[in-house]
């Protein structure tokens, strides 16, 4: 996956849980509730 390919990251929180969403190749790809090494990671790496 290249992080050029990645369209409209979000990072937010509903109900006090984490959520990460974006689009890659025209598809929606959402975490939620996903713990939180998942988490640090995603952000870490997608918004790098």
């Amino acid at each position: 996956m290249r992080l050029a390919d990645i369209k409209h990251l979000v990072i937010d929180e509903s109900f006090g849980s984490p959520i990460i969403s974006f689009f890659y190749r025209d598809r929606r790809y959402t975490f939620y509730e996903t713990g939180p090494a998942v988490t640090e990671y995603l952000k870490d790496n997608l918004a790098a």
